[in-house]
């Protein structure tokens, strides 16, 4: 993401590490590259732009069930109000989507990404608005 000077002096004193937020602008390619030149940002949190839930695409061709036991625990350590969903492709391809009891809300950040998609594979997880 490329974020002019104007919006560095902006949110400066408002972006702390670990935060979500979000960006709007223009996307270009250029050299094999893909970057975003930002013309706002914006907390997940902020009004009107709530995520509305954290989705997992889980494959179970591969044994998966070690993985949903560390996600059990991960979710432990970040409690919120986002709920999760987790879309789950059996073996046969056949897939269900699953909604995780409100005992299991979390609170979206970036480490807790990072560690959703080091057990289930990158891109498997996003934070939908």
């Amino acid at each position: 993401i490329l974020l002019w000077s104007d919006l560095v002096d902006k949110y400066r004193n408002l972006l702390k590490p670990g935060e979500i937020w979000f960006a709007t602008g223009l996307i270009r390619t250029s050299f094999g590259k893909t970057t975003l030149s930002a013309s706002n940002l914006f907390p997940a949190n902020a009004t009107g732009q709530q995520a509305k839930k954290l989705y997992i695409v889980i494959d179970r061709s591969d044994d998966s069930e070690s993985e949903m036991k560390k996600f059990r625990e991960l979710v432990k350590k970040y409690p919120g109000e986002l709920p999760v969903e987790l879309k789950i492709i059996a073996k046969n391809k056949k897939s269900s989507v699953i909604k995780l009891p409100d005992s299991m809300l979390i609170l979206p950040s970036e480490n807790l990404l990072r560690k959703t998609e080091e057990l289930f594979g990158e891109s498997k997880a996003k934070i939908e608005i």
